[in-house]
């Protein structure tokens, strides 16, 4: 059904992300461990902002005037995704599998952008709480892979860090297209609070609903960032 428009905090803080989006080669936290173990949002932007990776379809509703409490227009709603746009949702889908102790815990595919939220489990939790779900018990709980096998292999690959597994991704939708897709740096965001979490959460699940209120016209006005926290 037509659902409201995203809630006007949600828009003013994805205006923060989508001004910080564009910025190329922009340099990771010189001084941070991305292998540690924590929650991380990433955003990855297609090659001059080019947008192959979906297509809205056809009879998209016109979102609604915002009566909170509104649930967003899921994502499969408003987009169908290109022959690329799923061959980047495998890759995503596999992180789980290829590296050992890596969490999905949401993502969408943009027309010309796909943002992922995951998490890195220390050796610890891995090895002592293979059954925990990390979103039942929030940050500081854990969850294994979706191949427990692969997540207790001593010979899998060394421990992955953030840029490796975006770089993985990356590298396999290009190499399946045969031509270059995407921008050469990413944004991230280390996940510092429960709030934190929630909030960019949210903000995926909002995405293309955000997304269509722009190509329609019915966003309201968009202010200032309101979630600087820990961003670069």
């Amino acid at each position: 059904r037509c659902s409201g428009s995203s809630p006007r905090w949600m828009r003013r803080w994805g205006e923060g992300m989508e001004a910080k989006k564009p910025a190329r080669r922009h340099p990771r936290l010189k001084t941070y461990d991305y292998s540690a173990p924590g929650a991380y949002f990433i955003t990855v932007c297609t090659k001059d902002r080019q947008p192959f990776l979906a297509v809205r379809r056809a009879g998209c509703p016109h979102p609604a005037v915002a009566v909170p409490p509104a649930e967003p227009l899921p994502a499969e709603a408003v987009f169908a995704l290109t022959e690329i746009g799923r061959w980047t949702e495998e890759a995503i889908r596999r992180t789980e599998s290829a590296y050992p102790g890596v969490c999905i815990l949401s993502y969408v595919v943009m027309p010309d952008h796909w943002h992922l939220l995951l998490r890195l489990l220390s050796p610890e939790e891995l090895a002592a709480t293979p059954e925990t779900s990390s979103r039942n018990g929030g940050m500081g709980a854990s969850r294994p892979t979706s191949h427990d096998k692969a997540a207790s292999n001593p010979e899998r690959p060394r421990r992955p860090t953030v840029p490796l597994i975006v770089r993985a991704i990356k590298q396999e939708v290009t190499r399946r297209a045969g031509g270059p897709l995407w921008q050469a740096s990413f944004y991230d965001h280390v996940v510092r609070t429960e709030q934190d979490l929630q909030d960019i959460e949210d903000y995926i699940r909002y995405n293309p609903q955000s997304w269509l209120e722009k190509q329609t016209g019915s966003a309201s006005t968009i202010l200032t960032d309101i979630q600087r926290g820990n961003d670069r």
